[in-house]
């Protein structure tokens, strides 16, 4: 890959950045970043010899060569070797600077995008200037909370070095969606440099109200006229999915090369395909994540994503009549997830029809169906409440062998980073299901949205309330009976409505004031606050001041912050 030509006339340093990632096949090669001028010979000014895969990471390189001062300076992306010993080589925001005089900016923060222990604030910040960098004052602010004000000092930052900062106040926070903003507030004591847009940014997080045990999804792309498929599966992958047949979920694409291709192919894989950008066989994804088709390298990211947690619970079951299959699909978050979509995949458990001379006879979780189709479903989640997802497929014209044999793999998976926040199996039922039919009068929580359940006879029923947006609950209706517990269940042996029942909450009015020389959140003024719910009050002393206590309805309280019950 080669850039444009630049003029780079009077510049005789440039900072290159990219980030990248390198899904490794076998053997070595070389990779790097090069420049020119004139039209002239490559000089490497970064390279790296690659044996394994290259995790997602960030290429930062200063360019200081007889090449710059130019007007017809280029600069290339190379690799040095036989591209066959390479699955993909990613690469995004590809970069050249010219210094300016003065510039520290925010590369980047590392703060996950779930977490549920208190969690430090870290990043990196990297310095696009000629003036070195000895000190840098920062914030953080979650929300409209107070920022945290941080010093680092001791630095000694050149054009093109970096600092990896890390707060030392950590994040503590309640179950919730939330906005961070990070900020560079002084570089060596000065209150702006030459650049403002890179001094700032945001990053939305969530903390889940617990976490679950993973269950990593394993999808393998493969074809039966593929010999490294065979040798892969035969010498190391059918043992370890049977080994771990209780801990992962299994599904296989079979595809359409190469030569004639894998009579199983279907567009559906096809479209899976595409959707990872496979290219080669085998090719295995480990909970979205491209994984060397390699003994060591699986069994590595295995128990990676087993210590993994998870955030939500998936499980469902079906039932087979004829060439019917009918799925219902359960998933119970316990974070707040959007842009989120549901896959149902219908597979058959061994295959022994679709050979084709790679020497394999049998063939384990062959994908049949996508249910409803190879675009899932898409899903927002709630915390704490139940989405199902019901399909009713006829599988007539696929190429099953045995409807005896069919199974059902489950997962959801982000559409911005195609990481499987978690996966499972369905079982197979062969007892009647029934409808529950769900309303909700006023604006409570429950775990259940509007509409209808479906369960398998004896199934059980879980029913969840509590006050929310200023109702408070009173009742379930529960097949014409009341049912005043909150938390509720009961076993389903007909088809059944339920109904939520709640109520408006009674509302007050707060009234903060400051004395003395500083600032209240809430702000001073006037608030209004239903019965039952809280608040938290932080003071911030101004300069000069130190605070001394709040008073409370007359109840001196010396607690900073405060969390308020308003009742």
């Amino acid at each position: 890959m080669i850039s444009p030509v630049i003029d780079m006339t009077g510049k005789t340093k440039a900072l290159i950045q990219m980030k990248h990632m390198v899904d490794h096949y076998e053997n070595s090669y070389q990779i790097g970043i090069a420049t020119r001028k004139d039209n002239g010979t490559w000089n490497p000014v970064w390279t790296k010899t690659v044996t394994a895969s290259v995790p997602a990471e960030m290429v930062s390189v200063v360019a200081e060569n007889a090449d710059l001062n130019s007007s017809t300076f280029q600069f290339c992306i190379f690799l040095s070797g036989n591209s066959y010993n390479l699955n993909d080589w990613y690469m995004d925001d590809i970069t050249l600077f010219a210094p300016y005089n003065f510039d520290a900016g925010i590369a980047s923060i590392g703060v996950p995008n779930y977490f549920l222990d208190d969690t430090p604030v870290n990043g990196n910040v990297i310095n696009f200037g000629s003036t070195e960098i000895t000190s840098l004052k920062m914030s953080y602010q979650i929300g409209e909370q107070t920022p945290v004000v941080q010093d680092f000092t001791g630095l000694n930052l050149g054009f093109g070095d970096d600092f990896d900062f890390e707060f030392t106040q950590l994040m503590s926070l309640d179950p919730g969606s939330y906005d961070l903003t990070v900020k560079i507030v002084e570089v060596n004591g000065q209150a702006s440099d030459d650049l403002a847009d890179n001094n700032i940014v945001e990053k939305a997080f969530s903390v889940p109200s617990q976490s679950v045990s993973r269950r990593p999804l394993f999808e393998e792309f493969t074809s039966s006229t593929c010999g490294p498929c065979a040798s892969f599966n035969s010498s190391f992958f059918n043992g370890f999915t049977t080994t771990n047949a209780d801990q992962i979920t299994l599904v296989k694409y079979q595809m359409n090369w190469p030569g004639s291709g894998d009579p199983y192919y279907t567009a559906e894989g096809g479209v899976r395909r595409n959707y990872y950008g496979v290219n080669a066989v085998p090719q295995l994804f480990v909970d979205g994540m491209s994984t060397a088709a390699t003994g060591a390298v699986v069994n590595s990211v295995f128990a990676q994503q087993l210590s993994e947690p998870a955030f939500l619970n998936i499980d469902g079951f079906h039932t087979i009549n004829g060439t019917e299959i009918e799925v219902v699909g359960n998933f119970n978050s316990f974070v707040g997830l959007s842009n989120m979509t549901a896959y149902l995949v219908v597979f058959e458990n061994v295959t022994t029809q679709n050979t084709g001379g790679n020497g394999e006879t049998s063939f384990k979780h062959v994908m049949m169906k996508m249910v409803p189709n190879a675009n899932g479903s898409s899903l927002t989640l709630e915390d704490g409440c139940l989405n199902q997802i019901h399909q009713v497929v006829d599988l007539a014209g696929t190429h099953i062998e045995e409807y005896t044999d069919l199974g059902v793999a489950i997962f959801l998976q982000d559409n911005t980073s195609k990481y499987i926040m978690q996966s499972n199996y369905s079982t197979e039922q062969n007892a009647p299901y029934y409808t529950v039919t769900f309303t909700k009068t006023g604006n409570g929580y429950t775990n259940l949205f509007a509409g209808d359940y479906y369960y398998y006879e004896n199934g059980t029923v879980t029913l969840k309330a509590g006050s929310k947006n200023g109702f408070v609950f009173d009742k379930w209706i529960v097949n014409g009976a009341d049912v005043t517990e909150p938390n509720y269940e009961f076993n389903i042996t007909a088809n059944s409505t339920v109904e939520a029942v709640f109520t408006e909450a009674e509302s007050f009015t707060v009234d903060i004031s400051v004395e003395g020389d500083g600032a209240v959140t809430p702000e001073a003024g006037s608030h209004t606050y239903y019965a039952g719910s809280n608040f938290t009050l932080t003071a911030v002393p101004a300069e000069n001041y130190h605070f001394v206590k709040y008073v409370i309805n007359g109840t001196d309280e010396t607690t900073n912050p405060l969390e308020v019950t308003v009742n």
